[in-house]
């Protein structure tokens, strides 16, 4: 027989303070309890592999201890922070499964309750327990970022939707209405459930739309101060992504150094998802750029490579590589 459960930590009631859950699986032999019982992991969401291992194996060191006791009541404890499915639970001669519980489980995964690695928009490590540090923030698909980092990528898109619509219809629009996807997996990011970032980008759209009346007004004080004009329109060249680079006959060439702490990693395409494997760029590599390609941000294929570095972050204020002519550079040996 196989009992499933989700697992949350304990977080007293508070959603956005947890950043793991799992769908833990509990398989119960019929010589239970003189066997024990396997536990196993369904779907999780924010633990990784090493500490998916760790927890099961915990699990698994609990449930021997037990051995020849009612294990499944002691792994399975009630706290109602979880949604109990099971399959032929009559067996066991107990009662519902709403009576039963999952404290040494909770407990196990409340300890790896914490967001773990970088940030995948700055490269900086995330640290939820430093007081001085930006606050993490975790998505509906458990992706965690600092607030600061998800609230600029958040206008930054919003920033982007803009641009093509009318001076009215800006006005109009509100910054919750942006479609943005989360930079990790691509699923859409759903406003309510992001009020971690709501002071910040309401505030700022707020600044936007009081710019935004101010060039109206000017706008319209010059046409009553100017006579009115015939204005001819000329068909726009089409934008060209590919930016060209000074050619090795001219004076001057463009170079390029790796400034960011963490250094970057190579893309296969100029697109943000399409790292290389095993394509890490440390700090203080440099070379000629051969090309520079538009993007979801600007990216450069340095001389000699068929593969691509970013400039700059996706919030557009994390400075990846710096560039500079070759006539104005300094000497790098």
């Amino acid at each position: 027989m196989r009992i499933s459960v989700e697992l949350v930590p304990h977080t007293a009631g508070e959603d956005q303070e947890r950043f793991v859950r799992c769908q833990l699986l509990l398989d119960v032999p019929q010589s239970y309890p003189q066997r024990p019982v396997r536990p196993a992991l369904g779907t999780s969401r924010g633990l990784t592999e090493s500490r998916s291992r760790d927890f099961i194996s915990k699990l698994s060191a609990e449930a021997v201890l037990l051995l020849g006791q009612p294990a499944l009541y002691a792994l399975l404890q009630a706290r109602g922070w979880f949604v109990p499915v099971v399959a032929d639970y009559g067996s066991l001669g107990r009662g519902p499964i709403d009576s039963m519980t999952i404290q040494a489980a909770q407990d196990m995964l409340t300890v790896l309750n914490s967001p773990s690695g970088d940030c995948a928009i700055c490269l900086l490590e995330l640290d939820a327990d430093d007081a001085e540090a930006d606050p993490v923030v975790r998505t509906p698909c458990y992706h965690a970022f600092h607030r600061g980092c998800l609230a600029s990528y958040w206008w930054t898109e919003w920033d982007k939707q803009l641009r093509p619509l009318s001076l009215r219809s800006q006005y109009n629009c509100h910054v919750s209405t942006a479609q943005v996807s989360c930079p990790e997996c691509r699923t859409r990011l759903p406003w309510p459930e992001l009020g971690a970032l709501h002071s910040f980008l309401e505030g700022r759209d707020a600044e936007r739309k009081e710019a935004l009346a101010l060039v109206h007004q000017e706008r319209e004080q010059e046409k009553q101060e100017e006579p009115e004009q015939l204005e001819v329109l000329l068909p726009r060249e089409a934008e060209m992504p590919r930016l060209q680079v000074p050619t090795a006959e001219k004076s001057e060439a463009l170079l390029f150094e790796v400034v960011h702490p963490k250094g970057t990693c190579f893309r296969s395409r100029p697109r943000w998802s399409a790292k290389v494997a095993n394509g890490q760029v440390a700090r203080g590599v440099h070379g000629v750029v051969a090309e520079l390609v538009e993007g979801d941000t600007t990216y450069l294929r340095p001389e000699g490579s068929k593969h691509f570095l970013p400039v700059k972050g996706l919030s557009a204020n994390v400075k990846l590589i710096h560039l500079e002519p070759q006539s104005k550079a300094r000497v790098i040996s």
